[in-house]
């Protein structure tokens, strides 16, 4: 026997905090040879879930239908997710499918500092050479490129304040 539910009365179901539950991070410094210093900085986010808004507007075709992966591969996806991937679901508010874990491991910066020979460029007592790399890699189950940074920021779970 099938029911019918009233969606107007049905009950909000809640989908998550969008405010990571811990965080932290770790740095560390090296030095080789006395003129080699590493450092590296990984930081994590774990706990919280935010509404990937820019796969939401793709999918919605909002901005192309052509860039919803969903379109293009929909047996990678749930029945309920490609019916929900529409115009249609977007104006009724049915975007649960587009509320994601955003829990991250990153690794923030990398660099490495050479300490050049003492006097080598006139003038100057010492130097040093920086190569330097910002968020160069990032593991998470977020579907999005970035938990960090969505598409919208219109007061939904869409985005995380820093």
């Amino acid at each position: 026997h099938r029911q019918v539910v009233d969606c107007s009365t049905s009950p909000f179901v809640f989908a998550g905090t969008p405010t990571p539950t811990s965080f932290g991070s770790i740095g560390t410094t090296f030095t080789l040879f006395r003129k080699l210093r590493l450092y590296a900085l990984v930081d994590w986010k774990h706990g919280n879930r935010l509404a990937n808004a820019t796969e939401e507007v793709r999918c919605a075709g909002l901005i192309g239908i052509g860039l919803c992966d969903a379109n293009y591969h929909p047996s990678k996806y749930s029945p309920l997710y490609i019916a929900e991937a529409n115009i249609g679901a977007y104006v009724a508010q049915a975007q649960d499918q587009f509320i994601q874990d955003a829990s991250f491991i990153k690794l923030r910066e990398v660099s490495a500092t050479y300490t050049l020979p003492d006097r080598l460029i006139p003038g100057f007592r010492s130097a040093s050479v920086t190569l330097a790399a910002r968020e160069p890699a990032l593991w998470s189950k977020y579907g999005g490129v970035d938990p960090e940074v969505n598409q919208n920021n219109n007061g939904r779970i869409a985005r995380e304040k820093p």
